[in-house]
């Protein structure tokens, strides 16, 4: 009588240790999973937006069919400008900005001291992306007028024609690092900008000798 309790206990326990595994597989390939991908640049009026997606790629058909994938929540991006030689552009790295927002709310105040302040508000510095969507990060402008290119986000819009000298960028080719954040989890990509012109300016793929 004992043998068969055990032998009943065992194969219960087996079965809760199985379904146990399963779902933690499923929810483990339901999880979002970012690629970072060239966008289409916008031009407008003599001037050039360089964008790229970030894409949560859906789960395998199976998965996606019975259970879908899971969104991407509050994904923050941060990108880095480097040189050719991988030396760093800028110190640190720019916040990046996602084109799906509104123009951000900048407002300047006067300070007791008599001096101005630009004050940000409602702005967003994270997005969710659903499952199998995308959403697109801006990262660098120039203008037909300029040899200069300029990193581009939310503080663009509080430099006169958008050209933030923290972010200058000389006539040249640089590396662009995307990095994006979500659950706890970091996905990475680089690619390479070309600011030798207006016409040629661009952003690519590294070339497989780089």
């Amino acid at each position: 009588m004992n043998s068969h309790r055990i032998s009943d206990f065992l194969i219960s326990l087996l079965a809760s240790l199985i379904a146990i595994i399963i779902i933690l597989v499923i929810e483990k390939m339901r999880k979002p999973r970012l690629e970072i991908e060239l966008g289409d640049s916008l031009e407008k009026n003599g001037n050039k937006w360089l964008r790229i997606n970030v894409k949560n790629l859906r789960p395998c058909k199976i998965i996606d069919w019975v259970y879908g994938g899971n969104p991407a929540i509050s994904c923050m991006a941060w990108i880095g400008f480097l040189k050719p030689n991988g030396e760093e552009a800028f110190k640190n790295e720019m916040f990046g900005r996602w084109s799906e927002f509104i123009h951000p709310d900048w407002r300047k105040l006067d300070t007791l001291g008599g001096d101005s302040q630009w004050i940000l508000y409602d702005a967003n510095k994270s997005i969710d992306i659903p499952s199998g969507e995308k959403a697109i990060l801006d990262i660098a402008f120039k203008t037909s007028l300029d040899d200069f290119a300029y990193g581009w986000n939310t503080e663009s819009y509080i430099h006169p024609n958008h050209k933030n000298p923290m972010w200058k960028l000389e006539k040249g080719k640089y590396l662009v690092s995307i990095r994006v954040k979500t659950g706890g989890r970091e996905f990475v990509n680089k690619f390479l900008i070309n600011n030798e012109s207006f016409a040629s300016f661009n952003i690519e793929e590294i070339p497989k000798n780089q």
